[in-house]
């Protein structure tokens, strides 16, 4: 018992599949509420590989509809492979590691060029709209790239190295580069804690009503969820970056947020609203089309927190393009790309 508890009570698979499963479940009784009659077969991989050799050689997956998981990598792709053979889709709900393409692989997750492309077309509207910002670049040696783009459309720009040993620029330096007189711009490219850490503080602390300060990132990096970093920093300087979801609190959520802390005593997290998301969009796209790949050309769906739209992978199977424009308000965050695709999701019941 106690180890099931300490199991149950920290962040592993084994709960990240539960969070997902209760999303699911939630989902389903919504799309049976709603006169959508859903079957569920739910098998457990235990995350590991030969188990699903096992169930492959057990179970008849064939007359499925789709298949939702494993979310491993290896797993989905093993998983993927063999329903190919049988034209059913497999989707990859979670991870958002390199998968191997398959020709019935189904990607929930945006690339990071999707992601470059959604910050490239926005950054190109705010050059657009200011004659001659303040701009400084920060990227460490893994996204030099991103700072030699940046340099091209921005020649005047300031490139600040960080401190190879350490993680850090000096705070007179970045002091003296900011002006009253223009926008500032500071582009952060890197996934290090510290620089993270350094910059949304330092930048906090340097932006007044005189001195507007905007800090951007082609990649939210996991670090800026750490503790340490403050949201109310992020608020402060309108912290903006490409993202697969959106942090949405409309009527729509919080009626969901309700109906699910009835149903399992807790407010869902992302993991639960990703399960209720991907089971609401490949639900509605199979009902409407008989087939999910078919439901795949319905174009954009917007669910409660993600936007799906499937493209063709070159390499096979499918991947979803849609992303969102996001940027922290106070301790809000909002979507600031101001032309939205059509929304086409479910009334949560």
């Amino acid at each position: 018992m106690d180890q099931t508890n300490k199991t149950l009570s920290e962040r592993n698979l084994t709960t990240v599949s539960l969070d997902f499963y209760c999303g699911m479940l939630h989902a389903v009784d919504s799309l049976n509420k709603a006169g959508l009659s859903i079957e569920l077969s739910v098998f457990d991989s235990e995350g590991q590989l030969h188990i699903i050799e096992q169930l492959l050689n057990r179970e008849d997956l064939t007359s499925h509809d789709a298949v939702i998981g494993p979310f491993t990598p290896a797993n989905v792709s093993r998983m993927a492979q063999a329903m190919s053979f049988f034209n059913v889709p497999v989707i990859s709900p979670l991870t958002t590691r390199d998968i191997r393409p398959r020709k019935m692989l189904i990607n929930t997750i945006p690339s990071k060029k999707s992601l470059a492309k959604r910050m490239m077309r926005y950054v190109d509207s705010l050059d657009a709209q200011h004659e001659n910002p303040c701009v400084l670049i920060i990227a460490d040696t893994k996204n030099q790239q991103t700072a030699l783009r940046l340099k091209e459309q921005f020649p005047l720009a300031e490139v600040l190295p960080p401190d190879e040993e350490f993680g850090f620029i000096k705070p007179d330096v970045v002091d003296s580069l900011l002006t009253p007189k223009r926008p500032n711009w500071v582009f952060l490219e890197t996934e290090n804690l510290n620089l993270v850490t350094s910059m949304t503080s330092m930048l906090n602390a340097q932006s007044s009503e005189d001195r507007q300060v905007q800090l951007l990132t082609h990649f939210r990096s996991p670090a800026y969820d750490d503790e340490n970093i403050s949201q109310a920093h992020l608020g402060n300087i309108h912290f903006s970056y490409p993202n697969h979801f959106l942090e949405k609190r409309d009527s729509l959520r919080l009626k969901f947020d309700a109906s699910f802390k009835e149903r399992y005593g807790k407010v869902p997290n992302r993991t639960a609203v990703k399960g209720f998301d991907v089971m609401i969009d490949a639900s509605l796209r199979i009902a409407t089309k008989r087939k999910l790949i078919d439901g795949l050309k319905l174009g954009v769906l917007e669910q409660l927190q993600y936007r799906f739209d499937y493209q063709p992978n070159p390499k096979g199977g499918y991947r979803n393009t849609a992303t969102y424009m996001v940027q922290h308000q106070g301790f809000e965050t909002i979507e600031i790309v101001p032309s939205r695709p059509q929304a086409d999701s479910l009334h949560v019941r």
